[in-house]
């Protein structure tokens, strides 16, 4: 094997280098179709909710200064209170962002549950109970930080942690969910100031629900929002559809979308390039084609040999590719080796097959040319 490749050592270097960005590539491309097909059958099996929504709530006044704000905050909090435990009897899955404190001395961004009466839409590493059955803090796998002892400090309260979300595709999760119903009067005090400063004194004036849910339909929580008796002279309450997401969420999904789109793109690059790659190795082996064919061998018995030196090659990209997949997305990104792993073990297998295509196209090419035996012949002789 080494001498057949020898042959040609420059197209072979090339195929090995070109193999194991293709599987560096695949694992990504992998790993972002793996998350679109969990959105999608999150969709169809009920784990995905049909109805998305947001309720915005902004101040009444217009034009409201720092002096009003001092003034007038804890006001403004204590109807939020009242709104918010209103808000709570609505059904479905109700939830806010909240910035806060965070196991010893750290801080964290926070999902609360005003609502959370259907299934989470997202996924699970493990669980001792269901988020709405028990009292307790959901964890992603990605702020494992914060908990200590199967406790985690979130605001003014320590909570038990009831499970653990699991990453999506390659990235660890860094979310944590909490229940407003386990917390004490204190964080829901703060949970209060903290929405009201930024309707005061953020730039849009505004902050967001964001509504989630299988059973009941817009006009339905409409009928509802219509019916808040909390501070109706001090904020504006509106229903807004999914097409209206929270902050940044319309930048974010066009960046997805041009990274899907380049993921895709450098694969359909990565195979041109194998298969331009893969005639130079066939072309390489020219004369020898010939010459077996001449003394009747058939394309089987010539063909397994070259595949057995292409298979030596694609071994040794799959291992370099792992190596660099492990180093590149679990030293520098830090995401979980076993999600890595996974998602090599799947971009190898793709990638073997389309390897296998490549070379059995690129060998019927050369092998199908019209070439003149007897010229071909005489130049090996010379």
């Amino acid at each position: 094997m080494r001498n057949e490749l020898r042959r040609s050592p420059a197209s072979g270097l090339l195929f090995l280098i070109e193999a194991v960005i293709s599987v560096i590539v695949m694992t990504s491309i992998w790993a972002v179709a793996d998350n679109y097909y969990q959105t999608y059958w999150g969709r169809v099996s009920g784990q995905k909710y049909t109805n998305v929504m947001y309720i915005s709530v902004s101040a009444a006044a217009n034009g409201i200064s720092d002096s009003y704000y001092d003034d007038e905050n804890d006001a403004y909090a204590t109807v939020l209170v009242d709104f918010i435990d209103e808000l709570s009897e609505f059904g479905g899955n109700i939830s806010c962002i909240v910035g806060g404190n965070a196991g010893d001395g750290g801080s964290a961004v926070y999902r609360v549950y005003l609502s959370a009466d259907e299934e989470l839409s997202v996924p699970i590493e493990s669980s001792e109970s269901e988020f709405s059955d028990e009292a307790g803090v959901y964890v992603g796998n990605g702020s494992l930080n914060y908990v200590d002892g199967g406790f985690m400090n979130v605001l003014s309260d320590r909570l038990k942690v009831i499970g653990i979300m699991a990453a999506y595709g390659l990235e660890k999760n860094t979310d944590i969910y909490i229940k407003y119903t386990d917390l004490s009067l204190e964080s829901r005090r703060y949970i209060a100031d903290y929405l009201s400063e930024n309707i005061l004194l953020s730039e849009d004036g505004s902050v967001e629900f964001k509504i989630e849910s299988n059973k009941i339909t817009e006009n339905e929580y409409e009928k509802m929002l219509a019916s808040v008796k909390s501070g109706g002279d001090m904020f504006r309450y509106e229903i807004i559809s999914e097409d209206m997401p929270e902050s940044q969420s319309a930048y974010n999904g066009l960046f997805k979308n041009i990274k899907n789109i380049l993921l895709i793109m450098s694969v359909v690059i990565c195979c041109a390039v194998m298969f331009q790659t893969m005639l130079l190795f066939m072309y390489a082996r020219k004369e020898q084609i010939l010459i077996k064919k001449t003394f009747g061998m058939s394309n089987r018995q010539i063909f397994i040999p070259i595949l057995r030196q292409v298979i030596f090659i694609w071994v040794a990209a799959a291992i370099l590719g792992m190596i660099t997949d492990v180093v590149i997305y679990n030293l520098i990104f830090s995401y979980k080796t076993e999600n890595v792993l996974k998602y090599w073990f799947a971009a190898i297998s793709v990638c073997a097959v389309i390897a296998f295509l490549i070379v059995l196209s690129a060998y019927l090419k050369v092998n199908g040319k019209k070439l003149n035996l007897v010229s071909e012949l005489n130049k090996v002789e010379e």
